[in-house]
């Protein structure tokens, strides 16, 4: 199973990460009943709910005291999932025009947090993330 990240912008701010390749995966869902899609699409609902967990506690917090909305960045974690016809997406990031800057910079000093607060994750947990979904699947069909 072939796995690409890509991270980037979504609608000119944030940062995201989208994966794709999973053509296995993509191959299973679309010929699987309404209940397998709805358990995997839970299962994924599962793993964005604990990677944004695992970046939250990793995100830079601006402590300083004159700023305008200290910890607004780890506030603005987000994340979605949709079917787009037998696709399976989920999108996951930070809604800040920095967020992406503060993902990639990798010289900046942070008091509390570091950069790669959602790649770092992300690589660490995809392959137990992928199991977990098609284990659900699994666990769907009749």
């Amino acid at each position: 199973m072939k796995t690409i990240i890509g991270v980037g912008k979504k609608s000119g701010e944030g940062v995201w990460i989208n994966v794709a390749g999973l053509e296995d995966l993509d191959a299973i869902l679309k010929n699987i009943p309404e209940l397998a899609k709805a358990a995997a699409r839970k299962e994924l609902q599962v793993s964005l709910d604990d990677l944004k967990g695992k970046a939250k506690m990793l995100c830079p917090v601006n402590k300083d005291p004159k700023a305008e909305e200290p910890g607004a960045l780890k506030g603005s974690a987000f994340y979605e999932t949709s079917w787009n016809g037998n696709n399976l997406e989920g999108v996951i990031g930070f809604d800040k025009p920095y967020a992406l800057r503060q993902h990639e910079e990798i010289t900046y000093q942070h008091d509390t947090g570091e950069a790669k607060y959602l790649e770092r994750p992300f690589k660490e947990n995809v392959g137990p993330y992928t199991q977990n979904i098609a284990d659900a699947i699994k666990k769907a069909l009749p």
